[in-house]
């Protein structure tokens, strides 16, 4: 009895351990909000233009990057370097997180992965998290966006 119930947690935590990233697809649109490794996010997407905007706290050194280096981002996608919007705190506090906001455009048809990464600049090293977006152009526009 014991070996099934310690099992059976064994497979429970598995699948927990699997399942990093939730989204929810808003009918009206393409529009998706998550969470993928404890970081709410929301994506909007209008022809060929992409916007996410993911939490982040910059006070502690760490940022969300788009990953550029070489074959990681095709030529045919533009994007801007990320903003920053701090979340409302009272006056005079610190530390206080909020949103890094990316715009992205896409000129041609194809399925495209965009990788993030969340970390400080000066160590990429340090284990990183990561998010990556698979989204999907047909028509001059967005049609499909995966968060993994």
């Amino acid at each position: 009895m014991l070996k099934k119930t310690c099992f059976v947690l064994f497979i429970v935590a598995v699948l927990l351990c699997a399942v990093s990233c939730k989204t929810s697809v808003k009918k009206d649109g393409l529009s998706v909000d998550g969470e993928c490794h404890n970081y709410k996010y929301s994506i909007h997407a209008d022809g060929l233009s992409l916007t996410l905007d993911i939490e982040g706290n910059p006070t502690t050194g760490y940022q969300w990057m788009l990953n550029t280096d070489e074959g990681k981002l095709d030529k045919s996608i533009t994007a801007s370097e990320p903003s920053y919007k701090q979340n409302a705190a009272p006056e005079m506090m610190v530390g206080v997180g909020g949103y890094f906001k990316f715009d992205i455009d896409f000129s041609k048809d194809g399925e495209f992965d965009l990788e993030f990464m969340y970390c400080r600049s000066w160590d990429l090293t340090d284990n990183p998290v990561y998010m990556t977006l698979t989204v999907k152009v047909e028509g001059n526009k967005i049609t499909g966006v995966e968060v993994k």
